[in-house]
């Protein structure tokens, strides 16, 4: 079944799914985060760490909790936020590709959800930040952990578990709670969420990349994935929960068509599969790479748009 939404969503729904929106969320919530975030005209391109690195160690979350600043409000503007951080496990075998790197923790008064963020190549979820704002304002406790910039068009097998264990990392340090957890990413963040969710990551090689399973995601946010990972034997087998899919209709990174490939495979799973005309793979950023041209026409709507189903579909 296809529908048009506002001019700008074609949706393509494998099953129906209760459309209504959140309640009861406050909008209140705590952010805790090193350094402020990079100016708009920067990014993970000039500085690979978007939230910087400290000389001085910084106690673990676990072990000693910060204070942190009560806020009635969603700003817009980062630089408002309270700044406080935690540091990831340094103990995992990650530690050498993010070790003092800062985690952006999004906490409302009364949770409902986690929601756990994975960033594109780019590495810096701040890019994202009004759908963080929105998921925290609807309820969801937001873990978003950074990464280095990935460099080669083909990342490797090597940056793709540090990501992984990196994102399992932060959820374990952050989460103070058993909260279901939803899983939100861009482009290759997508990708290695679906790994945790028990798909199989394979390289050119034929190897498997050994991601650790996460079972406490319940249902998964998959903005432009790259699916080349998932042609080995039986890859997507054993994801069994729901899923909302977008693509940009003109994505030349990561094709509609490449998209669509999960919804074909994954013929069992409830699957909300949604075209966005006029998109291209970088329309899903709030805060555009440096030298991109958005080819988006009515951006900021879609953006609306995108952040009020985001938030629907992760407390669903």
């Amino acid at each position: 079944m296809q529908r048009q939404r506002r001019g700008t969503v074609e949706a393509v729904r494998a099953t129906g799914r209760s459309q209504s929106s959140p309640s009861g969320a406050s909008s209140a919530f705590r952010i805790q985060r090193q350094e402020p975030p990079l100016s708009p005209r920067m990014s993970a391109i000039d500085q690979p760490s978007p939230l910087g690195t400290s000389t001085t160690p910084t106690p673990r979350f676990a072990e000693s909790p910060r204070s942190v600043y009560q806020s009635s409000t969603i700003h817009d503007r980062p630089e408002e936020y309270c700044l406080d951080s935690f540091d990831l496990d340094d103990s995992r075998e990650h530690s050498t590709y993010i070790n003092n790197m800062k985690t952006l923790l999004l906490k409302p008064d009364l949770p409902r959800r986690i929601a756990l963020f994975a960033a594109g190549s780019g590495g810096n979820p701040e890019r994202h930040l009004p759908l963080l704002n929105s998921l925290a304002e609807s309820g969801c406790t937001v873990i978003a952990p950074p990464f280095e910039r990935i460099v080669s068009a083909i990342p490797t097998s090597d940056e793709l578990l540090s990501r992984a264990n990196a994102l399992q990392s932060a959820l374990i340090s952050a989460s103070e709670s058993d909260l279901p957890v939803v899983g939100i990413g861009h482009s290759i963040g997508a990708t290695l969420l679906l790994g945790l969710a028990g798909a199989k990551l394979y390289m050119k090689s034929g190897t498997v990349i050994p991601v650790t399973r996460e079972d406490r995601l319940k249902n998964l946010v998959l903005l432009t994935p790259p699916t080349g990972f998932f042609q080995g034997p039986n890859a997507l087998d054993s994801v069994r929960i729901p899923i909302q899919l977008w693509a940009g209709e003109l994505d030349n990174i990561t094709a509609p068509s490449q998209v669509e490939f999960i919804k074909r495979t994954m013929t069992w799973a409830n699957i909300d599969f949604r075209i966005v005309k006029g998109a291209g793979h970088f329309s899903f950023m709030n805060t555009l790479p440096p030298n991109v041209i958005d080819p988006m026409p009515n951006r900021e709507e879609f953006l609306a748009d995108l952040a009020s189903d985001v938030c629907r579909f992760a407390l669903s």
